[in-house]
């Protein structure tokens, strides 16, 4: 059972029995079923689920071998091919909800964002959240260099071991999907890429990675982007250097001439 306060659906969505279903119809990845959801007086939000029965990957990982760290990385990845057939024309949770992903906005709280219908929508959104202090002509820059984000393509977004339930040796469950929705085709291997500890969880980092679509160019456009989100919020200097030496070479042609 999930308790959370429910502020706002941003930060305890009211559809993931929506998505669950949807997951259900639509593909044979093994996620749970919800059997009861409510509020209560305290403005408390509460899920009960069904248990898979199994243990998280990241609770076996230290006694598998790697014959069998291979077989369950396999595995993900088939169930993530399925996945990746789930595609929309408008960036968006089911239903056409808006969605939520701090990582893909500088937001230090979950908030609704869209649904975007397009790629210069999806931008925008990005851009406002770097508060104004980027000049424009760095931000044009950056937009040439975003990859193309269709089709939005159905996305976990946290497929991190926690998150992968294992019996017998074999996948029996995928949970944890009240942040997904259709994202940019390249946005789950960027997520991937960028918001897991590859120093913590090394083996699974590589294993899935090699098996995961590859998005070279949204890697090099999201890498850009979170520097200047840093150059924005962080306080440590090393970060903000960083921001700084990207935000120098938005404001420089090819050449390394600066833009007038």
């Amino acid at each position: 059972m999930k308790e959370s306060p429910y502020d706002s659906p941003a930060e305890t969505p009211w559809d993931e029995d929506a998505i669950l279903e949807f997951l259900h119809e639509n593909t044979t990845i093994p996620v749970p079923s919800i059997l009861a959801e409510w509020i209560d007086d305290n403005n408390l939000h509460f899920v009960i689920k069904d248990k898979i029965a199994g243990e998280s990957l990241d609770s076996l990982w230290p006694t598998m071998s790697w014959e069998q760290k291979e077989k369950i990385a396999d595995q993900t990845a088939e169930y993530l091919r399925q996945l990746r057939s789930l595609t929309s024309p408008c960036m968006c949770r089911v239903g056409e909800q808006p969605l939520v992903d701090q990582m893909l906005f500088n937001l230090l709280y979950p908030e609704p964002q869209g649904p975007f219908n397009t790629q210069d929508e999806l931008w925008a959104a990005m851009a406002a959240t770097l508060k104004g202090q980027i000049p424009q002509k760095a931000l044009d820059r950056l937009r040439l260099q975003m990859p193309e984000c269709a089709p939005f393509t159905y996305t976990h977004g946290d497929l991190s071991m926690g998150n992968i339930i294992v019996q017998d040796g074999n996948v029996v469950g995928i949970i944890d999907w009240e942040w997904s929705f259709y994202a940019p085709v390249w946005w789950e291997y960027a997520k991937f890429r960028a918001g897991m500890p590859r120093w913590i969880d090394a083996d699974w980092w590589e294993l899935l990675e090699d098996r995961m679509d590859k998005y070279p160019e949204a890697i090099e456009f999201y890498d850009k982007f979170r520097s200047l989100v840093r150059k924005v919020e962080s306080t440590d200097g090393r970060k903000v250097r960083m921001g700084c030496a990207v935000l120098n070479e938005l404001l420089e042609d090819d050449n390394g001439v600066p833009l007038v």
